[in-house]
């Protein structure tokens, strides 16, 4: 006997409603699925995008140690007539060493959408300084901690930069629970030395000296090493060369010639002694300006290295022709001076730094004097009258204010 139509009809209606149960059941699974799947891609674009921002920041930190360049609070580059300082003065390897240092703001880089970067580099004696106000709040944000990882005097400068980022509203690096992601990276970084040997003399000559009549005056200094004031690699011809020693010091020692190991010595070997890099990486760095001064180029060279002479290495592959009587650099602020070509001065010039000159030819018409130390990189002819005098203070100044920093190879960490 069969069953009722209406007992079929109700089995049919509950297994239908088993049926949309399940599917209701495993529908919700599924969009349970989606939503974390999509929480979890959300977290991992914002871990992604602070990632991101500190691996920035750290580049930034390297772009600004590298530029030279005269910044205002908000990281711009500032007239070189203001009495600012560069990001590496101001935070850098020639900051760490000073007292308040260690009280300054760190710099710190914030962004909203597609905005650009504002920054703040905070000047000493004014930690406050923020960047310019009146824009939405960030959703990017990094700050720079910059710590020595090397004391002055050791073998290699080392500086460790950490960048710690945040993403999010009104996110904040270094304050905790603020924005939605967070990441830290840290790098050393190591300086590549503008000058990496002193020079052994405060003349160096790799071939021969020939002065003519011309009334050259070359000292030790105070510090000069052993004593050295002229080295040369073959004769020396000056008659009316003088030489000036520190008090009690033998006046024969001081003037080497015929020096053999000079003499024999590569160029390029000579170079990388005192640079540690080949010439055409040297030439690519970005602290090193280059000059065309073929013709007169006072104003030229004046302008690379700026009114309170920030920009400290010059290079001049067509020689170093000056009209009218200047100081380059100072004592406080040396530089270094690679020229390819010959010197001709025609008004009194002052050089505080080295001059490293390839060429044979140098003319002083109306007198030149270097504090701080020439070398040349093959024979030398002098005309005119030139003084050098050999100033380790002022080569020592030369080689903390400049150089170029670069990563250290496996330094990189990001926990």
């Amino acid at each position: 006997m069969s069953a009722p139509r209406s007992e079929h009809g109700g089995a049919l209606l509950f297994s239908l409603l088993a049926l949309s149960l399940l599917m209701l059941l495993v529908v919700a699974g599924l969009h349970r699925a989606v939503l974390a799947e999509q929480r979890a891609s959300a977290n991992q674009l914002r871990a992604t995008e602070a990632f991101e921002t500190a691996e920035g920041g750290l580049e930034w930190t390297l772009a600004q140690l590298n530029g030279n360049e005269p910044l205002d609070a908000h990281c711009q580059a500032a007239p070189e007539t203001a009495d600012d300082g560069t990001f590496n003065e101001r935070h850098g390897w020639s900051a760490l060493w000073r007292a308040e240092a260690a009280r300054q703001e760190v710099p710190r880089c914030t962004a909203s959408g597609d905005a650009p970067l504002q920054c703040r580099c905070p000047r000493p004696g004014n930690p406050a300084e923020v960047p310019q106000q009146g824009n939405p709040p960030p959703q990017r944000s990094f700050d720079i901690t910059i710590r020595a990882a090397s004391r002055p005097g050791d073998a290699t400068d080392l500086m460790q930069i950490t960048a710690t980022a945040c993403v999010g509203p009104s996110c904040s690096p270094l304050e905790p629970g603020r924005g939605d992601a967070r990441a830290e990276s840290t790098v050393l970084v190591g300086r590549i030395p503008t000058l990496a040997v002193d020079p052994a003399a405060a003349l160096t000559v790799k071939g021969s000296l020939r002065l003519g009549n011309s009334p050259w005056v070359v000292g030790t200094g105070a510090s000069g090493p052993a004593g050295v004031a002229v080295r040369a690699g073959g004769i020396v011809q000056a008659p009316r060369l003088i030489v000036v020693v520190a008090p009690g010091a033998p006046r024969e020692a001081a003037r080497i010639e015929g020096d053999r190991g000079l003499h024999e010595a590569s160029v390029q070997s000579q170079f990388m002694e005192m640079f540690r890099l080949e010439r055409h990486a040297w030439q690519s760095q970005p602290s090193v300006r280059r000059v065309d001064c073929q013709a007169a180029c006072d104003l030229a060279l004046q302008a690379a290295l700026g009114a309170r002479t920030h920009h400290a290495v010059v290079w001049l592959p067509s020689g170093l022709n000056l009209r009218a009587g200047m100081q380059i650099g100072s004592p406080e602020r040396p530089v270094l001076l690679v020229i390819d070509g010959p010197v001709q001065l025609e008004a009194a010039t002052v050089i505080h730094g080295l001059v490293y000159i390839t060429s044979t030819d140098w003319k002083a018409a109306a007198g030149t004097v270097v504090h701080g130390a020439v070398v040349a990189a093959g024979d030398l002819r002098g005309q005119g009258a030139t003084q050098i005098f050999y100033d380790a203070t002022t080569l020592r100044r030369l080689k903390d204010r400049a150089g170029t920093w670069a990563r250290v190879s496996g330094s990189w960490k990001d926990f």
